[in-house]
């Protein structure tokens, strides 16, 4: 008709609130939910009355918030103490007004333990929409072979022009020996060299700086070398626990080594292939967590802070140092 007229035509229509309808949730709606009805989305979409697809898309938009909830040692006041003790003391200054940053631990080296595994349990690859998944099997999964490695990092050291003059990678040791067959099998022949994994013989797993022996090796050349131990149950303050382990763990496993042999030589490469940035990463962030546990009083009941550091790299902004929070140091 608007044409028949020669009038305008009018596009506007009375269907302003058309369209799918966007599903609210209530802000307490999760919170009120029993933790253990909301541990996948599926049960989650049932408690808020919504479908599974909705739910996922209300995660994507950051809606709601996927956490993982991980165990943590159990503290005594002591452990709170000497935390909080061993913090504090990694500030430079003498008095609260002056304690605002951190050392920067050039000089020291951590020193931790952990067993590696040649294979976990569940291993996550992506396929062609036709191609069969690899067979995966073993015995037990309770007896996957693993090998105990000791570690020795120290914080990396880089010129004015951003170039490594030191990686911070001392070394990472296996507890393994290596014994010929004393008889021959299908698998070998008599006499060939084989890997042997070290036992727990309930040595001491700690010394002091007085142990005889240590007092025979700790002094070398221009360098003497104090032993510290840390604060007990604490693994975030350690740079091994921290994120080096970790990441060392995702290097072998991409490795997929078949035998003890071959995780050996695939932990070695992992160690030794790690960019040195990564391992700077790790030592800023130990500064990072450092102020969280003076935040809450030595415990470890924080979140882990994400600085983003590979854009603070990229700007040219990342710190080397990092400031202590003063009202904490005053309260302490």
């Amino acid at each position: 008709m608007q044409k028949a007229a020669g009038q305008p035509y009018n596009m506007t229509t009375k269907g302003h609130n058309s369209g799918i309808k966007r599903i609210q949730v209530q802000p307490n709606a999760i919170t009120e939910i029993n933790m253990g009805d909301r541990a996948c989305i599926r049960d989650l979409a049932v408690q808020l009355k919504v479908s599974s697809s909705t739910a996922n898309r209300m995660i994507k938009k950051g809606l709601i918030k996927p956490h993982t909830n991980p165990l943590h040692p159990a503290l005594k006041e002591a452990n709170l103490f000497q935390r909080f003790e061993w913090v504090l003391n990694l500030l430079m200054g003498d008095t609260p007004t002056t304690k605002r940053q951190y050392y920067p631990i050039y000089n020291f080296v951590h020193i931790d333990e952990k067993w590696f595994y040649l294979s976990k349990k569940s291993h996550r690859v992506y396929l062609e929409r036709n191609v069969k998944g690899k067979y995966r099997a073993a015995k037990s999964s309770k007896f996957i072979p693993k090998v105990m490695f000791t570690a020795a990092v120290a914080r990396p050291r880089f010129n004015a022009d951003k170039e490594c003059t030191f990686d911070g990678k001392i070394g990472i040791f296996p507890f393994t020996y290596q014994e010929p067959a004393e008889k021959a099998s299908k698998y070998r022949a008599k006499g060939t060299i084989m890997t042997k994994i070290v036992e727990s013989d309930n040595a001491r797993t700690h010394i002091g700086q007085d142990d005889p022996e240590w007092q025979q090796a700790h002094q070398q050349g221009h360098f003497t070398f104090i032993l510290v131990q840390q604060p007990p149950n604490s693994p975030d303050l350690n740079i091994l626990d921290l994120g080096f382990f970790r990441s060392i763990q995702f290097l072998m496993h991409k490795k997929v080594p078949k035998d003890v042999d071959d995780m050996l030589e695939a932990v070695h490469h992992a160690y030794n292939e790690l960019e040195p940035t990564t391992l700077g990463n790790v030592w800023l962030s130990y500064k990072y967590v450092m102020n969280e546990v003076l935040k809450v009083k030595g415990s470890n009941d924080y979140l882990v802070p994400h600085v983003n550091k590979k854009k603070l790299a990229a700007e040219g902004k990342l710190p080397i140092q990092v400031t202590a929070p003063m009202w904490v140091v005053h309260e302490a």
